[in-house]
């Protein structure tokens, strides 16, 4: 059984256009794009009898995810040592007996059979698109290392001769892409977040800097997010920094870091791959991390994922 229920991002959208960084016309004007997805909620009831899970929501590769699960279900040989009467397992894998006392977690002695070894029988395990099982339990939040369908199920070496099920409610934040030129210092706002709020950054694209962007690198070097540089044939050359740090927006990361800031805070870090809770709240600006920008050119792809 699947029910959802999913809610809009419309103040998101008012906020960035409120503040005037919307638009596609130009660097300065230039913020999410029209990829923008809402948020959603998906609950699914989970049988302890089925080996192959029960699938859930489909994810992109980093996308915030949130797994709440409620149920009680019970597993066959061994389930009974050191337990009183039937026994019942919760989400995390935690056994009781009858009279809902705790009883010592319980481990199926072909391991090799588990979904995922290490978890208790019982512990409520998932894996995305065609990677492997993780342990997932009653409350988890994450981000996807990758793009698939989410599929959840009861971690057992054998499901043949288990009963009972598990309800569990999978959150999905909204989605939102930004592209971030490297010749505008003051960056792109993407997103309106929250304090508190958990977003994740993922960034791809290539892009150059000017002066002193050719020492030590063959050819034309370009910049990933994450601040490294390559030469023209993909060598990873030296990392850059600006011999004026003091014009740079993130002190100390190297030229080409793609960097953040949140309403009026202080510009930090992003990189490549970025998960963080908000301090404040704010619009999320990024941008090229360089003490002159003019003389930049490229562009980064940013994918954003907010989860309340």
């Amino acid at each position: 059984m699947v029910r959802t229920r999913q809610w809009g991002i419309s103040a998101i959208a008012a906020a960035v256009a409120a503040s005037g960084l919307l638009g596609a016309a130009s660097p300065a004007t230039a913020g999410t794009s029209s990829s923008d997805v809402t948020a959603s909620e998906v609950t699914v009831t989970m049988q302890a009898n089925g080996r192959a899970g029960m699938g859930t929501v489909a994810l992109a590769a980093g996308e915030l995810f949130s797994v709440t699960t409620t149920g009680s279900a019970k597993f066959g040989i061994g389930g009974t040592d050191t337990c009183v009467g039937t026994l019942w397992t919760t989400p995390d894998g935690a056994r009781h007996d009858k009279d809902g006392a705790v009883c010592d977690e319980f481990h199926a002695p072909n391991q090799n059979a588990v979904l995922v070894r290490g978890a208790t029988n019982g512990t409520v395990v998932g894996k995305i698109g065609d990677g492997p099982w993780f342990s997932i339990g009653a409350d988890y939040t994450g981000a996807a290392p990758q793009a698939g369908i989410l599929t959840l199920a009861y971690n057992d070496d054998v499901h043949s001769d288990n009963s009972g099920t598990y309800n569990a409610t999978v959150r999905v934040g909204a989605r939102a892409q930004a592209t971030v030129f490297a010749n505008f210092r003051m960056g792109v706002g993407t997103v309106s977040l929250e304090a508190g709020e958990l977003f994740s950054v993922t960034a791809s694209g290539s892009a150059k800097f000017g002066f002193g962007g050719t020492d030590t690198c063959a050819g034309t070097p370009w910049t990933a997010p994450d601040g490294s540089r390559h030469g023209d044939d993909g060598t990873r050359c030296a990392d850059f920094h600006s011999p004026n740090p003091n014009g740079v927006l993130v002190p100390g990361a190297p030229n080409g870091t793609l960097v953040g800031k949140i309403g009026d805070g202080p510009w930090f870090a992003i990189g490549t791959d970025y998960i963080g809770t908000a301090p404040r709240t704010g619009i999320l600006t990024l941008a090229y991390n360089d003490d002159s920008h003019d003389d930049n050119s490229g562009t980064y792809t940013a994918n954003i994922s907010t989860l309340p």
